[in-house]
């Protein structure tokens, strides 16, 4: 089988990147496109109602606002996304005079792309996943250009095998911070506490925060849905005894109507009364004993109620334990076999030796990073990127270079 070529291996690489890299709680910036999720959760009907009219995406304009269904423009740029999302339920729960705030979940779904130029194989744009270094965007568009005289094709793989290897770190830290939150879950702990993970920085800190407040979220809904049941078996407790304290009274009113009846139907057959009042005595014990049945009747239904809902309540904790302990397994799996790519990829970089590549850049090689919105940021292969980034990739000894695979 032939191999694949240039393109398809990089093509392959921009679909690792973008697959293994999750999305973690961000910072909106203009010209963003947001995807917002609204949902309410009603309690008495016991479902969760999604907002269908504001569900999509949405564009941050260059102003930095977002405009929104029934709300208008609302500020995004420079706020976190979860911050953005409880602005946004705020906005809603006033515009509606709703009781609560729904919850709104806000998501980056796309950003402007990272621009490679320079002594690059293929300049252009490569689309921007949170995490990206300059290292992965050289490696997406093919690799640095070198002189006839070095082994460009052996500089490429070293280039591509050490920028998939700093994704796989990506992802073992993400697995790595989710294990440890799953744990906490089932602990019953309120943050993650010391994590060890495969890389660091500023998407890696970003991945930690959403996880936290993953934590949060999940232990405070919960305990919501804990006190939600709880309620109702308490309204139901209180309900049953009420029925048992009015069929006591009753049953002291059947006593008290059948002591009745039985003296009328003495007094009617002496013919000391009338037949009406015998008739009167029945009446009221036939109505008696009805409103006992039915106090009966109601009695059960509630007592039904109360063990379905303490029924609920064990398979709300149970379920969630045997769901959390079922996710941590497959983390455990998944974990497992990335750090197994990882030790591949080390191998793959060692083996690719011959001092093309360095510590933090290409040898004969110079990266240099400008923000979209003017100046220059920290240069070097593993310079964390943003949104719209322009990544140049020059060599000192080639000044012409660049300005040939521009032109």
């Amino acid at each position: 089988m032939p191999m694949p070529g240039p393109r398809l291996r990089l093509a392959a690489l921009a679909a690792l990147l973008t697959a293994v890299l999750p999305a973690a709680a961000e910072t909106v910036a203009p010209d963003d496109v947001l995807s917002l999720r609204v949902t309410e959760w009603l309690p008495v009907e016991r479902e969760l109602r999604s907002w269908e009219a504001f569900g999509g995406s949405y564009p941050v304009g260059a102003d930095g606002r977002v405009v929104l269904p029934h709300i208008g423009p609302i500020e995004a740029a420079g706020i976190d996304t979860a911050e953005l999302g409880r602005r946004i339920g705020a906005a809603l729960m006033q515009h509606f005079a709703l009781p609560a705030p729904p919850d709104a979940s806000v998501t980056v779904a796309a950003r402007p792309p990272v621009l490679v130029g320079g002594a690059v194989r293929t300049p252009g744009e490569v689309p921007f996943t949170p995490g990206m270094t300059a290292r992965h965007a050289i490696a997406l568009a093919g690799g640095a250009l070198a002189p006839a005289s070095e082994d460009t094709g052996l500089m490429v793989q070293r280039l591509t095998a050490e920028a998939q290897r700093g994704i796989l770190a990506a992802e073992a830290a993400a697995l790595e911070l989710r294990r440890a939150r799953l744990r906490a879950e089932l602990d019953g702990a309120e943050t993650l506490g010391a994590v060890a993970v495969a890389a660091e920085g500023a998407a890696v800190r970003a991945l930690r925060a959403d996880e936290e407040r993953l934590l949060t979220l999940r232990r405070e809904r919960l305990t919501r849905d804990l006190e939600l049941i709880d309620g109702r078996i308490e309204l139901l407790t209180q309900e049953i005894a009420a029925l048992e304290a009015k069929e006591a009274a009753l049953g002291r009113q059947r006593a008290i109507a059948e002591q009745a009846r039985t003296r009328a139907a003495s007094l009617a057959d002496r013919g000391l009364v009338v037949n009406d009042r015998l008739v009167d005595a029945e009446r009221t014990l036939v109505l008696v004993e009805t409103q006992l049945l039915d106090v009966s009747t109601a009695k059960l239904r509630a007592r039904q109620q109360r063990a379905q809902a303490e029924s609920e309540r064990v398979q709300l904790v149970e379920g969630r334990a045997a769901d959390l302990l079922a996710e941590l397994q497959q983390v455990e799996l998944e974990l497992a076999a990335t750090r197994e790519r990882m030790a591949l990829q080390d191998a793959v970089a060692a083996f690719l030796t011959g001092g093309l590549a360095e510590a933090d850049r290409i040898a004969g090689f110079e990266v240099v990073i400008r923000r979209a919105g003017g100046g220059a940021a920290p240069g070097g292969l593993d310079a964390p990127l943003r949104p719209g980034d322009l990544v140049e990739v020059v060599r000192p000894d080639l000044p012409g270079l660049a300005a040939a695979q521009g032109g």
